[in-house]
């Protein structure tokens, strides 16, 4: 659908629901990251967890060193009411300790950057940047920091809240389903995660939700450990 050929209000509309949406896939991709540590199941033999546990920590292993990241992005929104995905593109950036930025490109534009512990969001809409203390959103601010060990690798604890199956080895692609203990049993029905061939980062994240909405988030042109322009972190950018 174009947006040359809507109304303005009907611009403000789809726009305002991308928005959303970008901001409810963010979310949603941290929610299935472990929040705790309960003990694990037995589902699995030893032999099948022993093989898994060995292939988490070569990929932490590789992937220890990533002290900052840059990445374009593509994420396709298949929801069971549209025939057609909804698309957004931009581009992540992280910088250890406490630095992220998640910006989108298309069909709108939108950017979230955490820095000194506050959330800045910026869209077009509005052209206004609204803060958040993560100091007072105790949970996102635990999200944040998970999703920041994702993106390094800390996997090891995942075997506590994640039945863990290796789909593929060339490349590396990983099937994590929630155990009946985990915060993300509810909303999470699957996740698969598959991995560039050199194992030092993530190509792709699959997640299947309990009600049959699909999020498929695609990364390309990453960049691991190359300098980020100060402007990554500045919330109202050009990201045309």
């Amino acid at each position: 659908m174009s947006h040359r050929n809507l109304a303005p209000e009907s611009e403000r509309s789809e726009s305002s629901m991308i928005k959303r949406l970008a901001f409810r896939i963010l979310c949603l991709c941290l929610a299935w990251i472990p929040a705790s540590a309960a003990p694990a199941g037995s589902e699995e033999t030893r032999e099948t967890r022993s093989e898994v546990g060995e292939v988490l920590r070569r990929l932490e292993e590789r992937m220890s060193g990533v002290r900052s990241l840059t990445a374009d992005f593509i994420q396709e929104k298949h929801l069971i009411v549209l025939e057609e995905p909804l698309v957004l593109t931009g581009t992540i950036f992280m910088q250890t300790p406490d630095r992220f930025s998640w910006v989108v490109r298309e069909p709108l534009r939108y950017s979230m950057v955490v820095r000194d512990e506050v959330v800045h969001q910026w869209d077009e809409d509005t052209q206004q940047v609204q803060k958040t203390s993560l100091s007072r959103n105790p949970v996102f601010k635990t999200a944040i920091r998970q999703l920041r060990d994702w993106l390094s690798g800390a996997y090891g604890s995942m075997l506590a809240e994640y039945e863990i199956t290796i789909l593929e080895r060339e490349p590396i692609s990983l099937e994590f389903v929630p155990r009946d203990t985990s915060l993300a049993r509810g909303v999470i029905d699957r996740v698969t995660v598959t991995f560039e061939r050199d194992e030092h980062y993530i190509h792709q994240i699959q997640i299947l939700e309990k009600r049959g909405d699909r999020t498929v988030l695609t990364f390309a042109n990453t960049l691991l450990n190359s300098p980020i322009a100060p402007s990554a972190w500045k919330v109202k950018q050009d990201v045309r």
